[in-house]
């Protein structure tokens, strides 16, 4: 089984993992960039040239290449030129140090145009731009893992049984519980984040109780229906510090 950056690019079943390729020379970048994918939940792979870059996808091929336009020992464009065969259809998102016009006119070498993403990247635009270009139904907002504790139409749920909030965004919440309610109902949920009491309207989605597949957590995904606008502010500064954490600020 093959490894790189010590990590096996196989998983369960032998199947390749989708792992995202960072190629940058910057060491800061690099970090950044890495841990943002991960916490977004994606495998990655990184190198800081072309040549390691090449090696790692002659190895196996990533769902993603993200690189600098400008590397050590060759440039991001011929980096791409240099792969070989279907793997320069490979799906690339080009880091720009701010804008750049002539970034089109240059695409034109290698066939196409390529997604770019200006430096320095921003979590969310990181986000929306790997959603657009390797995801068949694009994410609007980031979600997380997470352990809030949760009342389900004014019932407070227990945590010691494993029943709270399990995953978050913006848009809505998995509460993980062992007695779900079904499809379409109508749903109060209560919870407390960064010392903000919110109560928020929402509407089962999916659910399903224990046992009912392997692996698979019980509970139910819900979709708010009415937020105030404070509430949903705090929801994404939340998950923002969350997915940031132990990150550089950001430039803006």
């Amino acid at each position: 089984m093959e490894k790189i950056n010590g990590e096996t690019l196989k998983g369960i079943a032998g199947k390749p993992r989708r792992y995202i390729l960072v190629v940058t020379a910057s060491s800061d970048d690099l970090f950044s960039i890495s841990m943002l994918l991960q916490r977004f939940a994606y495998p990655v792979c990184t190198a800081q040239t072309a040549k390691q870059a090449l090696d790692i996808i002659e190895v196996a091929l990533p769902a993603l290449v993200i690189t600098d336009l400008v590397l050590p020992d060759m440039s991001g464009l011929e980096m791409l030129r240099n792969m070989k065969g279907d793997v320069r259809t490979l799906p690339i998102l080009l880091l720009l140090p701010g804008a750049n016009e002539h970034v089109e006119k240059r695409m034109v070498e290698i066939g196409g145009s390529v997604p770019c993403l200006a430096k320095p990247v921003h979590t969310e635009d990181l986000f929306r731009a790997v959603q657009a270009v390797i995801e068949t139904t694009p994410r609007a907002h980031l979600r997380i893992a997470t352990a809030l504790p949760v009342s389900v139409n004014n019932i407070q749920l227990d945590a010691a049984k494993g029943e709270y909030i399990m995953n978050i965004s913006e848009n809505g919440v998995f509460v993980r519980m062992l007695k779900p309610l079904r499809r379409d109902d109508r749903v109060s949920i209560e919870t407390n984040i960064s010392d903000s009491a919110m109560k928020i309207d929402a509407v089962v989605l999916h659910s399903r109780r224990a046992g009912e597949g392997p692996f698979r957590d019980p509970g139910m995904a819900v979709k708010f229906t009415a937020i105030a606008p404070e509430d949903r502010e705090v929801i994404r500064k939340f998950i923002h510090n969350e997915v940031t954490r132990g990150i550089p600020a950001e430039s803006e």
